[in-house]
């Protein structure tokens, strides 16, 4: 490390590199109104509002169109392949070299995916490992059955939680995953592909990027891998390709003339806007001004019948109020039909009676009973669902999501109120769509504007390819933002990097995948999107001169936080820090839990299931997750929500509590309609009513509890039971692992204490239980011992947990299934009499190998007794 790189420079310049990022970024919405919208779009100013109108045509798309091979024809299920397909045809199947496609939402750019998939497994002869990777569990899900059903010849997985386990990814021929689980796999080895397929790349602009410029960067370190980027219409194509390592003749951009014609309106809404009230807070409904609603209403209402109609607003909350508005304004003008009603009852019954598309689904009693009551709804009088109308979003029952898409898709329902959910994944093409209102908030960031990938996914919608000549796209803003979303609509947004925001946790991940030194992190950082874009900013330029001071600023932050031993090369991680990197935990989520629990140990409290779910909540994986007051109802959970108490105050003390972390994960286990029995065994009906939304959390919860338990193992921490606890629990969707701790009974344990002088017998000592469950000893009789001998016998091969913690020795875990174990414990010469304490937990099926092979991580001296 240079030594003239001094503290304060490199840590001020971090904190100037990501202050500059910000301002750039922000810097491209503020575009004031007085600045031009683009060339061929027409402005119309209105009292009330701004107008601008921007019309995309369709090219002469039939002239270069590709014939399907022979040999490939039973994999596309049409003749010929379209304009984009079609130029892009050669560059995928003429050679290996990685590829950039821009091309509009709708254009085809997933068959393309299939042909390199397909070139992959000729080239490499049926030995091909191809990842494919997309933004979220929506488009993976419909990614994956696409893939199943026109690959079957292929084994396909469907990759979108956190470690399921009993994979072998080596025989697996696609992993369909997001980047950050890709990121865990690649940085422990676990695969090596051939191919890897980025949908959505201009998610590099977006607060996950830095973690897709990491993978991108660790596939590229392979010399065989090829990697296909597929992206949205961008302005900075070039420096994408460039990124990806795509040639100029392997670089195709497609304006937007190759999609159906499109015509975007713009509203720029003048003095209150669309948002005004909406910044009160998550949850809220944005304060439509009555302009902005007649707006609306105009726009549905006039072709009502004719026109399907996507409406995405930002909260839940909304859809349901905007579909009871629109409903109302509905019956006015299009009086309702018994054909819809009669439409409706026999598809929902179908679905119910598994004979729809839906049947296809895997399906459960609590969805059947979710469609019963989605048909009581819609038949019932002054239904909105009735007229038409229906809402999407987290909170409704994925049944009831997939019966309302495919409801839609032909025609029986003509509107319907959504979340982005509905923008990402699901193949729904309408003749309108309606962004009403373009912020949206996260936990993370409060409100702010949808982001360049959600607003091209919403608008994208609209055009249903081969149904229909045209299509329309309205997008209702502030008039502040006017300008900038005609640029959008007219694809003139340049993708940047958002490394900065992640930088230092970058740093971490990759110095845990074996770039040891500052030489190596450096080689890297120089090849990042961010350092080429940064080439683009005179602002940034400066700060990029050396990127040393910036690789060492972070490894700093990483030291300060305790996960990185020093600087000194080789770089290592500490026990805290392989915590972080085998759970894929942000370094400072580690960091904060290893200090609650130290001030827990200080104040000399007892830490139960609830009070880790509480912990496990402050977690970076659950900032974007809203976050609410617990209701009265919250109180009868198994774990009560303790806002008020000292456990509360002390987590508080080091991070915000997101207390919905813990309702939805008790929430999820009680619908999985198994009882829950209470430590005093008092027995508790399960509760209903656990939605989907209730289940957000559930996937990244157990492995934020391993790291938990991997942490408090590393400090002999009590709260090793209760997280350990709440782990298998999650895992097994059981609460069988929180039922009370049984009887230990008829387990005996002696400790044998040899001295050092020759020919002396041992001294033993019967150790008696103080309850049923728990042994505790102390003994100071005997100075100068030389072995400790614990003999643990338990003739019913019971299964238990066994802690021993020792003046003279290093404290120990042990699993054990056998009838009898001895445990030897060599003692220190010149050690004082001996004090030690012997704790054995019964727990139904505890001692689990995977708690073995975490307690095995953390202490050396650990072994498993069998």
């Amino acid at each position: 490390m240079p030594e003239n790189l001094l503290v304060p420079e490199r840590s001020s310049a971090l904190g100037r590199w990501r202050d500059t990022h910000q301002r750039i970024l922000q810097t491209k919405w503020q575009l004031r109104e007085g600045l031009k919208v683009p060339r061929g779009s027409q402005r119309v100013e209105e009292e009330g509002y701004t107008l601008v109108v921007l019309e995309h045509g369709r090219s002469q798309e039939g002239t270069d169109q590709r014939v399907v091979p022979p040999a490939l024809k039973k994999y596309f299920p049409f003749e010929c392949f379209n304009a984009v397909q079609s130029l892009v045809f050669e560059g995928v199947m003429g050679g290996r070299g990685s590829i950039l496609l821009c091309s509009p939402t709708g254009s085809g750019k997933s068959e393309v995916g299939v042909l390199a998939i397909l070139k992959e497994q000729i080239e490499k002869r049926g030995r091909a490992r191809v990842i494919y990777l997309a933004p979220v569990k929506a488009l993976i899900f419909e990614i994956t059955q696409k893939l199943a059903k026109r690959l079957p010849f292929l084994v396909t997985v469907s990759d979108t939680t956190d470690d399921v386990g009993g994979i072998d990814y080596e025989k697996v021929s696609i992993v369909v995953t997001t980047p950050e689980r890709y990121d865990v796999l690649s940085s422990k080895g676990k695969v090596s592909p051939t191919l890897v397929i980025v949908d959505e790349i201009h998610g590099l602009n977006d607060a996950r990027g830095g973690v897709l410029e990491s993978v991108i960067l660790r596939s590229m370190d392979r010399k065989d891998t090829r990697i296909l980027g597929m992206s949205a219409t961008i302005p900075n194509y070039q420096d994408v390709a460039q990124f990806i390592g795509a040639s100029p003749s392997n670089t195709f951009y497609f304006g937007p003339e190759y999609r159906e014609r499109v015509c975007y309106k713009i509203y720029g809404m003048k003095g209150v806007g669309v948002q005004a009230v909406s910044m009160q807070g998550p949850g809220s409904m944005p304060g439509f001004g009555s302009m902005s609603l007649d707006i609306l209403e105009k726009t549905v209402i006039k072709d009502f019948n004719e026109t399907r109609t996507l409406i995405f607003v930002s909260t839940k909350e909304e859809t349901a109020s905007l579909a009871k508005r629109l409903g109302s304004a509905i019956a006015r003008h299009h009086p309702q039909t018994t054909k819809r009603l009669q439409d409706l009852a026999a598809y929902i019954d179908q679905a119910i009676a598994r004979t729809s598309p839906a049947s296809e689904l895997p399906r459960t009693a609590r969805d059947v009973e979710a469609l019963k009551c989605f048909r009581e709804e819609a038949l019932a009088p002054g239904s909105w669902l009735g007229r038409g109308i229906a809402v999407h979003h987290s909170g409704v029952p994925g049944a009831v999501r997939r019966v309302t898409e495919e409801l839609l898709g032909n025609g029986v329902l003509t509107l319907v109120c959504a979340t982005t959910t509905l923008a990402w994944g699901v193949n729904l093409p309408v003749d309108r769509v309606v962004v009403y209102g373009t912020r949206t908030f996260k936990e993370a960031a409060g409100w702010s504007e949808y982001t360049l990938g959600e607003m091209v996914q919403m608008a994208g919608r609209a055009g249903r390819r081969g149904l229909s000549a045209s299509a329309e796209a309205v997008i209702i803003t502030d008039s502040m933002n006017t300008v900038a979303y005609t640029r959008i609509a007219s694809f003139q947004f340049p993708v940047e990097s958002f490394l900065s925001l992640s930088f230092t946790t970058r740093i971490f991940f990759e110095v845990g995948s074996g770039r040891d030194s500052v030489k190596k992190l450096r080689e890297w950082f120089t090849r990042t999107f961010a350092y080429l874009r940064a080439q683009m900013h005179l602002e940034l330029t400066a700060i990029h001169t050396s990127p040393e001071v910036l690789v060492v600023a972070a490894l700093e932050e990483l030291v300060s936080l305790k996960v990185l031993v020093s600087l000194e090369e080789p770089l290592r991680v500490t026990a805290l820090g392989r915590a972080a990197f085998v759970y894929y935990m942000d370094p400072k989520s580690i960091f904060d839990i290893d200090r609650v629990l130290d001030l827990a140990t200080e104040a000399n409290i007892e830490l139960d299931g609830g009070d880790i779910l509480l912990i496990a909540s402050t977690a970076s994986d659950f900032k974007t997750l809203k976050k609410e007051k617990p209701t009265l109802s919250a109180q009868d959970l198994p774990y009560p929500i303790k806002t008020a108490s000292a456990v509360t105050a002390l987590i508080e003390k080091v991070s915000p509590i997101n207390y919905g972390v813990s309702v939805s994960a008790q929430l999820h286990l009680l619908s999985r309609g198994r009882a829950y029995v209470p430590e005093d065994g008092s027995h508790k009906r399960d509760t209903p009513g656990a939605t989907t939304e209730a289940q957000t959390p559930i996937s990244s919860l157990p492995r934020v509890l391993w790291a938990i338990v991997s942490i408090a193992c590393t400090k002999l921490h009590p709260s090793v039971y209760a997280a350990h606890d709440l782990a298998r629990a999650l895992e097994t969707g059981s609460w069988r692992y929180s039922q009370k701790r049984e009887d230990i009974s008829g387990i005996t344990v002696e400790v044998s204490i040899q001295n050092k002088q020759p020919n002396t017998k041992p001294t033993i000592l019967p150790l008696s239980a103080i309850s049923t469950s728990i042994f505790r000893a102390q003994h100071t009789q005997t100075p100068h011992p030389e072995t400790i001998t614990f003999t643990i016998h338990n003739p019913q091969k019971q299964d238990f947990f066994i802690t021993l913690v020792s003046s003279r020795a290093h404290s120990l875990h042990l699993a054990l299934h056998s009838s009898k174990a001895q445990i030897r414990v060599p003692a220190e010469l010149d050690a004082q009499p001996s004090n030690f304490t012997l704790t054995i937990d019964r727990f139904r099926a505890f001692a689990t190998p995977r708690l073995v092979h975490v307690l095995s991580q953390n202490e050396p001296s650990i072994q498993k007794l069998c």
